[in-house]
C-alpha cells in the first residue's frame, strides 16, 4: 500500500503547476472503484489549498504536520464511515514547498484480513475440535488397560479368583501388573493358610471336646453324688467352645464356596414363621415380646444354612433387648428384593460400628452369651447367596436387614397365599397375636 502511494506522489509531483494536475486527480477519480477510492490534497507552504480530488472532505484529512524532507505515513478512519471501523492510509511528503497528501482506502485489505481472520477462527475451533478427538483417543486406547485392570480388581476383592490382566508390553502398567499379581499370591497364600488352619483347629477340636464332654457325662451317670460341683459348669463352657468351634468351621465352609443362588425354593415367610415359633420360649424366658410380620417372599438358598442365618439375627435381637423390650420381625418384598428386618428395643449401635460388629469375635454389648461369630455366619451365608446383611441404628435399638434375590419364576411364580394368625406367648405367658403367611 505504501508502494502504491509513492508511485501516485510521485506522478502528482511530476505535474506540479501544470494544467493536467487537475486533469490526473478527475482520470484517478473517474477510474477508481470506491473500494479503492484515492484522495489527493496539495497546499503550498502557508497552508493555502492547491488541489483536490473531488472526493476529499471539506476540512481535508487533518492538520498538516511538519516533519521535514521525509515522508510520513499513517492511518485514519474513512471520511464516509459512520463507526470509523472502514480505515484509509494516508502518505505526507514535501516537494518543492508543496505539502503532498496521498490517501488511499484500506477496504478490500480490511476485508481481506477480515477473511482471513474468521478463516484463522474456523481453522482454530476445527483443530482444537480435532485435536481434543484426537486426545480423547489417545486417552482411551491409553486408559483402557487400566479400566480393564479396574475391573478385574473389582471382580477380585467381590471373591472372584485369578490375576490381574497384563499387556506384556514391559511398560509401567504391565510391571505395576506383575507386582500386584505377586501381593495378591501372597495374599491368597496367607489366607488360604488361615482358612486351613482354622479347618484344621476345628476338627482336630471336635474329638477331644466329645471326649471330654462323654467322660464328663459318664461321671454324672455313674457317680453323680461324688462328682464335683464343677462339672455342670464345666459341660456349660464345653458348649460355648462346641458352638465356636462349629461357628468356624461353618464360616470356613462358607468362604470357600463360590457365591450364587443355590439350593431349594423356600419362602423366607415361612421359615422366619417356623424360626419364631421356635424361639418363643427364649424370648419369654427373657421377657422380650416377639412379634412377627410376614408377606410371602420366595427365594433359592440352601435350607440350613439360611436357618441358621436368620436364628443368628434373631438370636442376637433377643440377647440384646432389655427385659420388657420388644423383637420385630418382617418379611417381603421390596424394590424387586426379598427383605427380612429385625429390630430390637436394645440400645442400638453407633454409626461407625454398623460394619464392625459383622467382624468375626467382636464383642457388641456385654450379653457375653455369644460366640462372635453369629452375625459374621449370617453375612457370609447372604453373600454366598448373592445378597447381604447390614445393620442400621433404628429409633430405638438397631435395626438388621437381610436382603436376598428373589427365586426365578420358572416354576410358574409365587401362588397367592392367605394369612393366618400366629401367635407367640408374650413375657406373661399370654397370646400375642401377628400375622403370617401360611
Amino acid at each position: 500500500m505504501d508502494s502504491i502511494l509513492f508511485d501516485e506522489t510521485a506522478d502528482l509531483v511530476s505535474l506540479l503547476g501544470t494544467p493536467g494536475l487537475q486533469a490526473l486527480m478527475e482520470a484517478e477519480a473517474a477510474d477508481r472503484n470506491p473500494k479503492d477510492a484515492l484522495f489527493i490534497e496539495i497546499r503550498d507552504r502557508s497552508g493555502v489549498l492547491v488541489a483536490r480530488s473531488a472526493n476529499l472532505p471539506e476540512g481535508g484529512l487533518g492538520p498538516f504536520r511538519d516533519h521535514g524532507v521525509e515522508p510520513r505515513t499513517w492511518e485514519r478512519s474513512h471520511p464516509d464511515s459512520q463507526r470509523g471501523h472502514r480505515r484509509i492510509r494516508v502518505l505526507d511528503r514535501i516537494v518543492d514547498g508543496h505539502q503532498v497528501r496521498v490517501a488511499k482506502a484500506l477496504t478490500r485489505q480490511q476485508k481481506r484480513y477480515g477473511s482471513f481472520r474468521d478463516d484463522l477462527l474456523r481453522s482454530l475451533v476445527l483443530m482444537a475440535l480435532l485435536g481434543a478427538a484426537l486426545a480423547w483417543w489417545v486417552a482411551d486406547r491409553l486408559l483402557r488397560p487400566l479400566r480393564g485392570l479396574t475391573r478385574r480388581a473389582q471382580e477380585l476383592a467381590d471373591g472372584a479368583s485369578g490375576n490381574l490382566p497384563r499387556t506384556a508390553t514391559g511398560d509401567e502398567l504391565d510391571r505395576l501388573a506383575s507386582t500386584l499379581n505377586d501381593f495378591l499370591r501372597q495374599i491368597h497364600e496367607q489366607v488360604s493358610r488361615v482358612r486351613r488352619m482354622t479347618a484344621d483347629a476345628g476338627h482336630a477340636l471336635r474329638t477331644p471336646l466329645t471326649a471330654v464332654r462323654g467322660n464328663l457325662e459318664l461321671w454324672l451317670q455313674r457317680d453323680p453324688e461324688n462328682a464335683p460341683d464343677e462339672v455342670p459348669r464345666v459341660l456349660k463352657q464345653l458348649d460355648r467352645i462346641e458352638r465356636t468351634v462349629n461357628d468356624l468351621l461353618t464360616l470356613e465352609r462358607l468362604d470357600a464356596r463360590k457365591g450364587g443362588a443355590v439350593g431349594d425354593r423356600i419362602d423366607l415367610a415361612d421359615l422366619a414363621g417356623s424360626l419364631a415359633v421356635d424361639f418363643r420360649l427364649v424370648a419369654a424366658e427373657q421377657a422380650v415380646d416377639l412379634i412377627l410380620s410376614a408377606e410371602s417372599a420366595e427365594i433359592r438358598a440352601e435350607r440350613n444354612e439360611l436357618l441358621e442365618a436368620v436364628a443368628n439375627l434373631i438370636d442376637n435381637a433377643i440377647r440384646h433387648s432389655p427385659t420388657g423390650g420388644e423383637v420385630r420381625l418382617t418379611v417381603g418384598v421390596e424394590s424387586g428384593r426379598a427383605r427380612l428386618t429385625v429390630v430390637d428395643t436394645g440400645p442400638g449401635i453407633r454409626e461407625e460400628d454398623a460394619d464392625r460388629i459383622f467382624e468375626r469375635f467382636h464383642s457388641q454389648g456385654s450379653s457375653g452369651t455369644g460366640t462372635g461369630l453369629g452375625l459374621a455366619i449370617a453375612r457370609s451365608v447372604a453373600r454366598a447367596h448373592g445378597g447381604d446383611v447390614w445393620a442400621e441404628a433404628a429409633v430405638e435399638g438397631t435395626l438388621f436387614v437381610l436382603d436376598l434375590p428373589l427365586a426365578s419364576s420358572e416354576s410358574g411364580g409365587i401362588p397367592e397365599r392367605a394369612c393366618e394368625r400366629l401367635e407367640l406367648p408374650d413375657r406373661l405367658g399370654r397370646s400375642r397375636v401377628a400375622g403370617r403367611v401360611a
